[in-house]
C-alpha cells in the first residue's frame, strides 16, 4: 500500500488545516474574553441585573464558540471517525 506524503495529504485533504485553525482561534477567543471578563464564568440566577453590553456580547461569543467547535468536533468525527478532538484537558469546554 502506498503512503502519502504529509504534503500530498495536505493538497488532498485541505479543509483538515483550516479547521485546526479555526477551531484554535476559536479556544484562543474564548480563553481572552473569560480573561477579560472573570465574570463570564459566574452563574448568574434569575433576577439578575443584566450584564454590561460588552460583557453580554462577549458572552453570546463564547456561547458560540462552544456551539461551533462541538460542530467542528462532530464533522471532523465524520470525516475521519479515527481523528477525534476530546476537548482541552483543562475545560471540557475549553
Amino acid at each position: 500500500m502506498n503512503q502519502l506524503s504529509p504534503f500530498d495529504q495536505l493538497v488532498l485533504d485541505s479543509q483538515r488545516p483550516l479547521l485546526t485553525a479555526l477551531n484554535t482561534n476559536l479556544v484562543l477567543v474564548v480563553r481572552s474574553l473569560r480573561t477579560e471578563h472573570p465574570e463570564l464564568e459566574d452563574s448568574r440566577g434569575p433576577g439578575a441585573e443584566p450584564p454590561p453590553a460588552q460583557r453580554a456580547v462577549a458572552a453570546s461569543i463564547v456561547q458560540l464558540a462552544i456551539g461551533l467547535r462541538a460542530l467542528l468536533d462532530s464533522y471532523t468525527a465524520l470525516i475521519d471517525p479515527g481523528d477525534r478532538d476530546d476537548g482541552d484537558e483543562d475545560d471540557p469546554s475549553f
